[in-house]
């Protein structure tokens, strides 16, 4: 009798469209079970890519706010600094104090294209908003390496200026 009911309750749910499988656990998930195959949940719509094209940018002025060769640029520098500073931390001042220029020298373009692109055009807040995270960490970084003379005072002692 018992094998009957599940026999006849199996070709039942069969025309509702449930497997057999779902019968082992019990008619309160089989109901479950029933509603999630009738509503199939909504897929997520696909990324757009974002591309020069779609934020209005010339090829040039989307490259200028790529976050990855202005992260690699400056990393190299910071990294340049330590090892001057570990080469030879009392007499290497003058070489270090140079890298600090040339790391200077290198924010200059990728503020210049987050002015120009993010405030002046109103565009690519994102990749802009990036750069200046990059910048910001890359200059905690600069100040982080043990020189023998202050990051912020070589900085602003330097003749080296931008306009904005």
């Amino acid at each position: 009798k018992h094998v009957d009911s599940i026999i006849m309750s199996t070709t039942s749910t069969k025309k509702r469209g449930l497997s057999p499988a779902v019968l082992n656990v019990g008619p309160a998930a089989a109901a479950v079970a029933a509603a999630a195959a009738t509503d199939k949940p909504a897929k997520k719509p696909r990324k757009k890519a974002v591309t020069a094209k779609s934020l209005g940018l010339t090829k040039d002025e989307f490259d200028s706010i790529k976050a990855a060769p202005i992260k690699r640029e400056l990393k190299r520098i910071v990294k340049k600094l330590a090892k001057q500073v570990d080469d030879d931390w009392h007499d290497g001042y003058e070489e270090q104090a140079e890298t600090k220029g040339e790391w200077f020298e290198a924010i200059q373009e990728p503020l210049q294209a987050v002015l120009d692109i993010g405030v002046g055009k109103k565009t690519a807040l994102l990749q802009c908003n990036e750069v200046l995270k990059i910048v910001s960490d890359s200059f905690y970084d600069l100040l982080a390496c043990p020189c023998r003379c202050d990051t912020k005072d070589d900085l602003s002692e330097m003749d080296k200026q931008f306009e904005l």
